[in-house]
């Protein structure tokens, strides 16, 4: 599951200098339209994005367990089993061509380097704005978002939001079905309720994660994944403003990126949904005023 939680506990370390990379993060929410802010941004000529969509480094170690090599080799953390299927196949294709095995690239840089903080910020581009966008930044609690600032004082974050009942059952849909290759129809009517009291419990409202990273960073733009769906070019012009390069919007901003499967939401999950998100949409809509919002079940 994407939200096993690691065992370890974060107690936080001292730094000893502010690093200006990267530039931006986008930290959420999932099903929220994030993939797809990737790869336009990712097309930019003046951006410069990872070839991995998540490196997921500032959840360490908290979240997931510490990158030492023990966990790389041997941890059954899903996020290290994933790490070792996806060095697996890049190793595979590198013996293709012995004498690219170890060369300088970023997959080099990023499957062999020690893994601190100085490691991290040399994963990005020096020349020109750039950064990463993984989700499950926004499970920071203050503690972790204040540690960051010191660390990287320069950020600028991104959160994406969507209607949270209609995200809410894209991510059941992801993790119950597409993940597991099934259909939601073969999924019991209590794994979905139970699942989704796992995800509803362990994930923050849009009103406490947008006011804790405005708290601490002086630039966060809020997007919508509404504004995805009816004004893709207009968004990405504002996502490239704020990121403060010249508007380049690509041919393909109509073109849908990590599509869900398709299942109705039954009637019962959508009402459960409806009446946990009522008292935070409100709350909510009073800190940010926006249209989306408003048409919300609230």
């Amino acid at each position: 599951s994407d939200f096993e939680r690691s065992d370890k506990v974060f107690i936080g370390r001292a730094y000893s200098k502010a690093l200006n990379k990267p530039d931006f993060i986008g930290i959420g929410f999932q099903k929220a339209g994030t993939s797809w802010v990737f790869r336009q941004l990712d097309a930019h000529p003046d951006i410069a994005l990872p070839p991995i969509k998540e490196l997921r480094y500032l959840l360490k170690p908290w979240h997931i367990p510490s990158g030492d090599w023990k966990n790389r080799l041997f941890s059954s953390h899903w996020h290290y089993r994933r790490y070792r299927s996806e060095f697996k196949e890049r190793l595979m294709n590198r013996l293709s061509s012995p004498s690219r095995l170890f060369d300088r690239s970023w997959y080099t840089k990023y499957y062999l380097g020690r893994e601190d903080d100085t490691w991290y910020a040399s994963l990005f581009d020096e020349n020109r704005v750039s950064g990463e966008i993984t989700p499950s930044y926004v499970f920071m609690d203050e503690e972790k978002v204040a540690g960051l600032r010191a660390r990287f004082p320069h950020l600028k974050i991104i959160i994406m939001l969507r209607d949270p009942v209609e995200r809410t059952w894209s991510q059941l849909k992801m993790n119950l079905g597409k993940h597991n290759g099934r259909d939601m129809g073969a999924v019991s009517d209590e794994m979905i309720e139970r699942r989704m009291r796992e995800i509803l419990d362990i994930t923050p409202s849009y009103h406490r994660a947008i006011s804790l990273w405005k708290a601490h960073f002086d630039d966060v733009f809020i997007g919508y994944q509404e504004d995805i769906v009816s004004r893709p070019m207009d968004f990405i012009k504002d996502v490239q403003l704020f990121l403060g390069v010249e508007d380049k919007v690509q041919s393909d901003v109509h073109q849908k990126h990590n599509v869900g499967i398709r299942a109705e939401m039954p009637d019962q999950i959508r009402e459960v949904l409806k009446e946990h998100f009522r008292e935070e949409n409100s709350a909510l809509l009073e800190s940010v005023s926006h249209h989306y919002i408003q048409d919300w079940d609230l």
